[in-house]
Order: C-alpha cells, then structure tokens, then sequence
C-alpha cells in the first residue's frame, strides 16, 4: 500500500466496516471515520468488533494514517454503564479521536481516557449533530478540550473563513463535502422516529424525508394535493446529494483542515470511487500555482463520480442558503449507470490471469471496466473466464464467487470491477 497523501487538508473517509476502511486508506484517504457496536450513529452499517477496532487503528497506524471512532448517538437514561464499558474495552488501543455529540459523553471520554484532548492523548472531535455554526460556540467547545470542530452543514463558505480568523490556530475545522444531505438541522431530525419508531439520533433513521409527499385536506379524504411536483411526483424533504469536487479550491482557501465524504453505509465500490476521485484533485489542486484544477481533470474526475450512484448533486450551503435548487427532483432515487462486479485478489503476469471474488453477475462477451488506485481503467471485452478450479465456464452468477479472467495488460490487487448498465 502506498504511504500517505498527507496534505494541509486532510481526505476523510468513511468505513462501514473493516474491508471498507482498508479500501478507502488504498485508494487515497489521509483518514478513516467509523463506529463500534455501541453509540456509533449508523445503526444499518456493519460497524466494529472490539477485536476489528483493535485491527483497524493498528493497520491505520502501520500506514502513517488516522483513525477515529464515532461515538455521536446522543445517549438515553440508563446507556452509560454500557458506554463506559465499550470505552474502557479501547484503553489499549485508543483510536486517533474520538467524534462526539454529548456533552455527557464528552465527560465520560475524559474519566475514561484522562489523557483526551490533551498531548500524547486522543484527540476530541465535536460532531456535526453538535450545530456549531459561530466561532464563539467553536471557542466553548475548544475550552473542554476539543481540537476539531465538524461544522454545521448549513455554513457557507465565506461564514466558515470568517470562523477561521476568530478561533485558536490550532482549532481545526472540519466539513462535509460529500455525500447524503439530511433535510433537518445538523441531521437532528425526529420524523423518522415519529413516523416508524426509528429514531435517527441514535443511528437508526428510516430515510423518511426521501418518501413521496402530498397534502390532504380534512375534508377532502383521499384527494392528494400536490405540493410541488415533476413527473415522478413531490419530494419535498428529500435533498439532493451534496457534491464539491468542482469547489475544492474554494475548500482548499477557506481554512478548512479537514474534508470529509459521507457514506458509512455505502458500497466498498462507492467509497472507492469516490475517495480516489476527490485524492486526484486534492493533490492537483495542491500541486498548482493558486491551487487551481484543469478544467479537462474536473471533466474526467467528475464522470467518474458519476459512475457511483448517486442523487443529483448540489453545492449545499456553500455558496448560500440553496433553496429549492437543494431539492431532489427525481423522485428521491439513486441514479445509476454502473454496476460493480468484482475486486481483484491476485494477478499472474505469466498467463494474464485476473484472480477476483465476484460481487455482481457478468458474463462473457460483456464490456467491462477495471480500475485501480494507481490506474484510471481498463476498458475490455471479457472472452475467457474460469472458476476457482481455472475450468472454463460462461459467467460468475454467485455472488463472492472465487474466478479468474483472462486480461490484456497488468491489473493491480484490490482493483475493482464493474461494468455500464
């Protein structure tokens, strides 16, 4: 694996689990974000064993990368007793930080960990669910310790570079600059908890602001008046995906010391994706007079985002409050082109051999894409396959199936596969 691509604004990662965080770290992520089992705000995501907590910060450590864990679920009556003892179970191998939302967590870190936020110890992270949007709360927050602030998403750009010149210097800030947008404050929403039970304060949201909507008069039952509607319907909770690949200059001068990509519940194939394109124009960006990027680079790198699925995109609050611009017109959904089918386990130069474990059914004479962190992709026609045995047969239908592909040129391990719809 390569080393780090440390910069003066970190790529921050998601890692739903240990696969995931591995993939991310490849394909260019300065660091990692995830939960263990208890408090981690993403109830549907694989999430962390103690022992695969204990893997993780140890292989980001042998990789000069950072980990943090989140525990960002606002705590209820009676949960602190497990907290502490899921805390106290990380004194060996404490993580680089540690992301919170609780100021009763917050103190629970302290007692555990005596050392947090302080020299040597792990390092404090206020949550996004906190709802920092002014230097003077960033300057509270840094008095208990804290040492990086994750910004309310409904700051702009010139808000947060107005922030910078009022805090500590050795405050960080850190944003979201990928990924799924909440149609609440912060994420601090209760209509998934009153419509299901679910309550997405404490991990478990049921996505209900991406529903179909109308309004019914009382006295009309049954007659759905739309409130404002495309041919799909009326989406009006439902946000478009925030995307600032075009904007990271604009990130770059703003102060920010951290840019982060949503998606702990997303695919292996998502985060790979993603990170590798934001890697590319990180460091073009950094590597430029004026931190600029090539129009021609954005093209490139924003056709391969497009190849993830994704909702249609906008800039969020950066650049104002977005209005129905941030608004989701297509029905809420996922937009799709590609689909992944494989990553690559192994390559033998001596008889073109692509070893692969399949995740997505493909079959001979389809066009398939190879891609890599060190490539931007192979285009190819598949003509011969094998299963684990090297038997010829005609498709890999099974998921995580063992195969073998024959291919043109050199593949690197843990390149992916994936092919147009």
């Amino acid at each position: 694996m390569p080393s780090a691509c440390m910069s003066n604004m970190e790529l921050l990662a998601p890692a739903g689990d240990l696969e995931k965080l591995k993939i991310a770290l490849l394909y260019g992520a300065d660091a990692v974000y995830f939960a263990g089992k208890v408090a981690g705000l993403r109830a549907g995501a694989g999430n962390f064993s103690l022992s695969e907590i204990e893997e993780a910060v140890t292989f980001c450590r042998s990789q000069n990368r950072r980990a943090y864990l989140t525990v960002n679920a606002f705590s209820h009556p009676g949960e602190a007793a497990e907290l502490e003892a899921f805390l106290r179970a990380l004194t060996g191998f404490a993580p680089d930080g540690f992301i919170f939302s609780d100021p009763g967590v917050l103190s629970l870190l302290k007692t555990v960990f005596p050392n947090a936020g302080k020299e040597g110890g792990p390092e404090l992270h206020l949550s996004t669910q906190a709802s920092v949007t002014n230097a003077a709360a960033a300057k509270f927050w840094y008095e208990q310790g804290v040492r990086r602030i994750i910004l309310a998403r409904e700051l702009s750009l010139s808000e947060i570079a107005q922030i910078r010149t009022e805090i500590p210097n050795d405050l960080e800030l850190e944003v979201f600059v990928h990924g799924a947008m909440c149609m609440a404050y912060s994420g601090r929403c209760l209509l998934s908890n009153f419509l299901t039970g679910r309550d997405a304060n404490r991990g478990d949201c049921a996505h209900t602001c991406r529903w179909k909507y109308a309004i019914v008069e009382e006295q009309r039952p049954g007659e759905y008046i739309p409130i404002e509607t495309d041919q799909y319907g009326s989406y009006l909770l439902s946000s478009k995906d925030l995307c600032m690949l075009e904007n990271v200059s604009d990130l770059l001068h703003s102060g920010i010391a951290s840019a982060k990509i949503e998606g702990r519940m997303k695919s292996l194939y998502y985060v790979a994706t993603i990170v590798r394109a934001y890697r590319h124009i990180i460091d073009e960006a950094l590597s430029s007079p004026g931190q600029t990027v090539s129009a021609e680079s954005l093209a490139y790198w924003k056709e391969e985002l497009s190849k993830a699925s994704h909702r249609n995109y906008t800039t969020g609050f950066f650049y104002g409050n977005p209005g129905m611009e941030g608004q989701d017109d297509k029905s809420g959904g996922y937009q799709r082109s590609y689909v992944y089918l494989g990553i690559v386990t192994g390559y033998n130069p001596e008889d073109g051999l692509l070893a692969f474990e399949q995740r997505g059914k493909f079959s001979q004479g389809e066009i398939v894409e190879i891609f890599g962190p060190q490539r931007a992709f192979l285009e190819m026609t598949v003509e011969e396959l094998f299963d684990e045995y090297q038997n010829p047969i005609q498709s890999v239908p099974h998921a995580q199936q063992k195969a073998f592909l024959r291919v043109p040129s050199r593949v690197e391990p843990y390149s992916l596969i994936r092919k147009k719809l």
